[in-house]
């Protein structure tokens, strides 16, 4: 019987190398294609397999004005993707025992929210969070500010769900019976931010950033340009006539559904840990009840909604994923979608209106190629491709720094230093290196105190990394 099962894992195995002999290359070229073709100034890309990401690249420039190179640090808007994280929050406070999901949410607002249109008065944290509260997004440009708002959450629902409100009109509502009809909310996610902030005593902003953002190591992301470096924003660009114009940096006082950034590497931490019941870094940020409430579809005659996420067919196969898209205005579109029978996941972060699905899949079909190979044990560095990686330390930098490179394989190597305006003022390698790593000491007694872009090109890998010159 022993002899038996070796055989049989022998030949498991056997059948697992054979099958992944063939390498898969990253998507450089359809993401370069789309990029050119729907004129995408900046991409960065993300692939999440188990509880890790185990592939990432950056393509295009954060700012075309000023030739600044997308990198791991820089922060896009990611618009309504914010939505999944606002609703993580109204479920924590939930698994608290403070509020249950189908409570009337008048019970909690010291205002009375008011739909003319239904003598129903009862909206819940479940309606919002699966968009058929009936709060309808009316004007909802007019409520938007160039920067951030001065305005409280508080405040603004007051006067705009409250009959007695300045802002409030029939048309904030939906005809709909609340609870009944599925209309797409942004301001009704807001909403639920208010909630918690007033069930847990502290304002939002600092809420998410305590009970999500920081376990979950997106020590960048925040939904206010004055909490952000803005030299890591990029600017979200139109397109027309062969002209890219710049949009402005805007706000509002409904910003929990509209107007988080983050990076595509710091989305990517909250998929591994939807992908792992809650847990991050071993670390449990959600509870297990309450990622399975999420991924479940609320109610299949309305729409397939879950918890502040939603469940998508992926390809005509019927393949279908977890998550959400983000922008289509303004300049940005996002994409952030996880598998959980195949413990994958992507996240797509752009600074343009442009939605890539067709990268989505691929995406896909590249980190199941990582996960498999990982499964099976392959150890070929020409099968599993173990990521170039850059690192700069010390960084700011007074004189010298040492730059270290993690090779995936020998490569044909050249490492640049561009000044914030693209022209080069470095060259500091141009040769073939072996696999492995190396350190580059780099002095820097030549350069003026400023910002500056290092620049690897390993083979088809270009990693950018700034630096700071004190």
């Amino acid at each position: 019987m022993k002899t038996k099962i070796t055989l049989l894992i022998t030949f498991c195995l056997l059948m697992a190398n054979i099958a992944y002999t063939q390498k898969m290359n990253p998507p450089h070229e359809l993401i370069r294609e789309k990029m050119e073709t729907l004129h995408i100034p900046g991409v960065s890309v993300c692939c999440i397999a188990f509880d890790t990401v185990v592939w990432n690249h950056n393509y295009g420039y954060a700012i075309l004005e000023d030739s600044l190179p997308v990198a791991d640090s820089t922060l896009f808007n990611v618009f309504s993707i914010g939505k999944s994280f606002t609703a993580s929050t109204l479920m924590q406070v939930y698994e608290n025992e403070l509020i249950g999901l189908d409570d009337n949410v008048n019970n909690v607002v010291p205002f009375n929210i008011d739909n003319p249109w239904q003598d129903i008065d009862s909206i819940t944290p479940r309606m919002i969070m699966t968009h058929t509260s009936s709060i309808r997004d009316n004007n909802m440009f007019s409520y938007m500010v160039l920067g951030d708002p001065t305005e409280s959450l508080g405040d603004f629902y007051a006067n705009y769900l409250d009959p007695t409100g300045s802002y409030y009109f029939n048309n904030n509502f939906y005809t709909s019976i609340p609870g009944e009809v599925y209309h797409y909310s942004n301001f009704g996610v807001g909403l639920n931010a208010h909630v918690v902030e007033l069930l847990t005593a502290t304002d939002f902003r600092q809420y998410i950033h305590d009970s999500v953002f920081a376990p979950l190591e997106m020590n960048r992301s925040c939904f206010f340009l004055e909490d952000l470096n803005i030299e890591n924003l990029a600017v979200g660009y139109d397109y027309s006539g062969g002209t890219y114009t710049p949009n402005l940096h805007y706000g509002g006082a409904a910003y929990p559904g509209v107007f988080m950034r983050s990076s595509a590497l710091e989305v990517a931490n909250y998929v591994i840990a939807l992908l792992n019941e809650g847990v991050f870094n071993n670390t449990e940020v959600f509870k297990s009840s309450t990622i399975d409430s999420i991924c479940t579809v609320q109610n299949p005659s309305i729409s397939n909604s879950g918890l502040g996420l939603y469940h998508t067919q992926l390809t005509s196969q019927g393949d279908s994923v977890w998550g959400h898209n983000g922008g289509g205005i303004l300049g940005y579109a996002n994409h952030m979608y996880f598998f959980p029978e195949e413990n994958t996941g992507v996240v797509i972060t752009t600074n343009s209106g442009q939605y890539i699905w067709d990268v989505v899949v691929e995406l896909f079909e590249y980190a199941e190629y990582l996960r498999d190979s990982i499964s099976v044990g392959i150890q070929d560095n020409n099968l599993i491709p173990i990521q170039t990686t850059m690192s700069i330390y010390p960084n700011p930098v007074e004189s010298n720094t040492n730059i270290n490179i993690q090779l995936s394989q020998k490569s044909k190597v050249k490492l640049e230093i561009f000044d914030i305006s693209g022209r080069l003022v470095s060259s500091i390698l141009n040769n073939e290196m072996e696999k492995g790593k190396h350190i580059i000491n780099f002095k820097q007694t030549d350069l003026i105190s400023g910002i500056y872009f290092c620049r690897l090109q390993a083979g088809d890998e270009v990693i950018t990394q700034k630096i700071v010159k004190m």
